[in-house]
């Protein structure tokens, strides 16, 4: 059971190290900031300084995108004309606020079009979805002009906004697809002009080397407001994830180093403990000998005895690994496909097979060739 846990945890590992994130953040740099309530109390002062700081940022000849976005979070959303169901049934979709294209951070259009500085407080409010949650809804279907209601409650106080679908774009990982397919929960994006917030991460995409570049949102910052404090320093936005990454690999070198470490231990164990078991019986198989048994019996015999108890370890451990597998499909939404625990389960299982098979045999077939008279006196 340790064997097989093991080497999903391995997998694991391994899937993390090289997941599918959806989106591209090379040479892009990121800031966060949160707008002081007291300074910038309307949503068109807030706005105002989005639009100023992402101007002159875009106007530097280095930088070729400009993006902000926050995530308002896992809300309920509801199809024109549907009921809401319960709530045990809701739909839920990643809610994110942009201002700007999300080709920037390699969220890219599908179809349709990215918000527009028309796209503002006053205006028909619009939304972006991901691929995943045209396909999911709408199979086969054009989703421009369609409409889905969202419990915006827990982002700006109003129960549900009705928002127009003007764009689809390419799938992302977001929260719920850690350890999931791409495609296994949807996103919405809203115009941050019509659903603003103080809070945002700011993402601009570098044109070649990314030394330095840091001081391009410094400079604009202090030339629209310099008393914006960040949450951290400007960084290159792949830094956290590469730090994520190095762990994840890190931890997949570990662990198939230590299991294969592990696995090598517990066959040599088994293997000695089994052929410890058959040489403490050598009196026996002097004795059956003397009465007249065949080699041949007295080697079926072990293997049947060194068999079931071989069939009751592994028949509990598969059982228990039965319903830890069962788990892990349900937890991870079929990320990894029924047939490797299956192929797992059959190699743990010809593997160990095989080796008590042998540790029965080789001792056993040692002490048959041996005299009756030598194997009664045998210490």
């Amino acid at each position: 059971l340790l064997m097989l846990l093991g080497s999903i945890t391995a997998f694991i590992s391994h899937k993390f190290v090289n997941i599918d994130m959806g989106d591209d953040y090379s040479n892009v740099m990121t800031a966060r900031f949160d707008l002081q309530e007291d300074k910038y109390p309307e949503e068109q002062q807030k706005i105002a300084f989005f639009q100023n700081i992402m101007e002159r940022i875009n106007a530097h000849p280095k930088v070729e995108g400009v993006t902000l976005n926050n995530w308002l979070g896992e809300l309920p959303l509801t199809l024109d004309g549907e009921d809401n169901g319960s709530e045990e049934n809701q739909n839920l979709a990643d809610v994110l606020s942009v201002i700007g294209d999300t080709d920037t951070i390699g969220v890219n259009l599908v179809s349709g079009r990215f918000f527009t500085h028309q796209d503002k407080a006053g205006s028909r409010k619009v939304a972006i979805i991901s691929q995943s949650m045209a396909n999911r809804f709408w199979p086969g279907e054009n989703v421009l002009g369609k409409s889905i209601s969202v419990d915006m409650s827990d982002a700006n106080g109003t129960q549900n906004e009705r928002l127009f679908i003007v764009g689809v774009v390419t799938d992302r990982l977001n929260p719920r697809t850690l350890i999931a397919n791409l495609d296994s929960a949807d996103e919405i994006y809203v115009s941050g002009l019509q659903f603003v917030d103080s809070f945002q991460i700011l993402y601009y995409r570098i044109i070649g080397d990314l030394a330095g570049t840091e001081e391009i949102f410094y400079q604009a910052l202090y030339q629209v407001d310099r008393s914006i404090e960040l949450f951290y320093a400007v960084q290159p936005a792949e830094e956290n994830r590469g730090m994520m990454r190095k762990i994840m690999k890190l931890t997949s070198n570990l662990t198939f180093g230590t299991g294969f470490f592990a696995l090598m231990l517990a066959l040599v164990g088994i293997y000695g403990l089994t052929a410890n078991s058959v040489v403490q019986r050598t009196h026996e198989i002097g004795i059956r000998r003397a009465v007249g048994a065949s080699d041949k019996n007295i080697i079926q015999m072990f293997l049947k005895q060194g068999g079931m108890q071989l069939a009751k370890g592994l028949g509990l451990a598969l059982v228990l690994f039965s319903i830890l597998a069962f788990g892990f499909i349900k937890m991870s939404e079929g990320i990894f496909p029924t047939s490797l625990y299956l192929a797992l389960a059959l190699t743990v299982t010809v593997g160990l097979s095989c080796i008590v098979m042998v540790a029965i045999y080789v001792p056993t077939r040692r002490s048959v060739i041996m005299e009756p008279s030598s194997a009664l006196r045998y210490e």
